[in-house]
This record gives structure tokens, sequence and C-alpha cells, in this order.
């Protein structure tokens, strides 16, 4: 009887609840299957993230540019609006007949020196010549 017990007694020590030899590789391949899944969330988050950080570093360029463009843009008008006051100053009439005058010694002339010219108003006349 003693003989027949330690066969018994070895197999339950051996292994408590017996299991197919399949399952083993099913957990295997579920536990392959859950880090797959693991390693392709958090690749997923990694391109996530530099995508949130380029969209963002782009913004802050771009608003950088706008505002470079914007001081730009008044610089460029406060130059117009002096030109324009230079020009409406430098093509004033007085100061032409000053320059006129005095720079290059032009006089007005008389009224004998004055002619009036008209143009006849037939159909052989050629006006602009």
């Amino acid at each position: 009887m003693l003989q027949a017990r330690k066969p018994a007694v070895a197999k339950a020590n051996y292994s408590p609840v017996e299991r197919p030899a399949g399952i083993n590789q099913v957990r295997a391949k579920n536990q392959f299957g859950r880090k797959l899944k693991l390693l392709a969330i958090l690749f997923a988050c990694f391109i996530l993230a530099i995508v949130v950080v380029g969209q963002y570093s782009t913004t802050v360029l771009l608003t950088y540019r706008l505002s470079n463009t914007r001081a730009d843009l008044q610089n460029t008008r406060a130059v117009l609006k002096s030109l324009e006051v230079e020009a409406a100053a430098l093509g004033s009439i007085n100061r032409i007949n000053i320059i006129a005058q005095d720079k290059l010694g032009m006089v007005e002339p008389s009224l004998e020196q004055l002619r009036v010219l008209n143009v006849a108003q037939g159909e052989n006349s050629r006006q602009g010549e």
C-alpha cells in the first residue's frame, strides 16, 4: 500500500490543478497582445504630444511675426504721413513762386507781353498743334 500512495502524493505536490498544455501559450499571447496595445497607445500619445508642441510653437512664431509686421506697418504709415506733408509743402504755389523769383531770377510777365490765341472752330482747323 505504501507504494501505491507514493505516486499519488508526488503527483499532488507536482501540480495541484492540472491544466491543458495549450493554456500557457494562450496566456503568453494575451500578455504579448496587451503589451503591444500598451506600446501602441504610448506611441500614439507621444505622436500627439509632438503635434501639440509643434502647433503651439507655430502659433508662437506666427504671433511674433504678426507683431513685427504690425510695428512695421505703423512705422510705414508714419513715414507716409510725413512724406505727404512734405510733398504738400514742396508743391505749394507760394513756395514755387519764391524759388522761381529768388533762385532762378524769373519775373512775372507784364500785360503787354501776354497774348491770347483763339483757335478757329472750323472743319479745317487742327487743335493741339
